[in-house]
């Protein structure tokens, strides 16, 4: 956990910082900084509580800060005609609306508490000026959800295709309407 390691500078996490570095060196998003960018980070984070049945967020809002759970769950929902699905519940060292650090557009899901959530928010504006004077977490926090977000395209893509029953190899594609004709 490299916001845990000391890299040629003394261990400068004390009390709530080391529990709130602890807390970030568990979660893949923040794996690549060490502790000095982690610093960066928590001088950023704000504590956030919200008991169960709390609506965080609806699909649409406008997409202003990122979630870290320290504990508690939250329930990821989509619209359906007159229903929500639950797509995903979040937990413990798992975070939500990473997209809003990056496009800063509406929401693409709605977000309910289900246990009493115990966080921290990065919001949007905080971390415009992290990136703006140059400090390399914004930029690597950037890499990561880059990372990220390939990888839940993949895994999209991947599920399209096991759905549709399509491929993404043209010439395969091609010998198998081939065999049908």
């Amino acid at each position: 956990a490299r916001c845990l390691e000391m890299r040629n500078m003394p261990n400068m996490a004390t009390g709530p910082q080391a529990m709130v570095l602890q807390l970030l060196s568990g979660i893949p998003l923040f794996r690549h900084l060490d502790q000095a960018e982690c610093f960066e980070i928590v001088r950023i984070l704000k504590p956030i509580t919200h008991p169960a049945g709390t609506l965080l967020f609806q699909e649409g809002d406008p997409a202003d800060s990122l979630i870290v759970i320290e504990r508690g769950s939250v329930d990821i929902s989509l619209a359906s005609g007159s229903n929500d699905v639950i797509i995903a519940t979040l937990g413990a060292n798992e975070v939500l609306g990473e997209l809003s650090l990056i496009d800063r557009g509406e929401r693409s899901a709605t977000a309910t508490v289900t246990q009493s959530l115990h966080g921290y928010a990065i919001h949007v504006r905080d971390f415009d000026r992290l990136r703006d004077e140059l400090h390399p977490a914004a930029y690597k926090l950037i890499r990561e959800l880059s990372r990220v977000m390939y990888a839940r395209i993949r895994a999209v893509d991947e599920r399209l295709e096991s759905i549709l029953g399509y491929t993404k190899d043209p010439s395969a594609a091609l010998k198998e309407t081939e065999k049908t004709q």
